[in-house]
């Protein structure tokens, strides 16, 4: 097993907010340079991919591991094992993200506590200039 985050949306996301969680997601994204991204850990060269129905990358070469891949209307359970490698705290701040675009509409759980979120956090808050507020699935303590 390694560290894992998972959510599950409750019905397709509203295609009216997705525009504005797409943003706020490519701006994490650009935020972000201490832990580089790509489309997979092995194409290192390839861009993330954010269109009108998904957010997809993984962390680079040996920094990657799973495949983050959040769909707008994949309403199954999804996860992405991270195991704590770098690209966590972009994997952390995309799902504080979409808890604040989808609150209720989507569920969002993880193997670590809110604490664990802390990187994802900062880089969150860092990138909106808002408060990172946790998933009502999170476990246990405040960061």
């Amino acid at each position: 097993m390694g560290y894992t985050h998972y959510w599950k949306h409750k019905a397709d996301l509203p295609e009216d907010k997705w525009g504005g969680f797409m943003m706020w997601a490519k701006e994490i994204l650009e935020h972000e340079t201490a832990a580089p991204t790509c489309t997979e850990f092995d194409e290192p060269f390839g861009f993330p991919q954010i269109t009108r129905n998904l957010v997809r990358f993984n962390g680079v070469l040996v920094d990657g591991h799973d495949t983050f891949l959040f769909c707008r209307q994949d309403k199954e359970r999804q996860f992405c094992k991270t195991s704590g490698k770098p690209y966590d705290q972009v994997v952390t701040a995309i799902l504080i993200l979409a808890h604040e675009w989808f609150g209720d509409l989507i569920e969002i759980t993880s193997d670590g506590h809110w604490s664990d979120w802390r990187r994802g956090i900062d880089l969150f808050e860092a990138a909106t200039g808002r408060t990172a507020l946790p998933p009502s699935g999170m476990k246990g303590d405040q960061a």
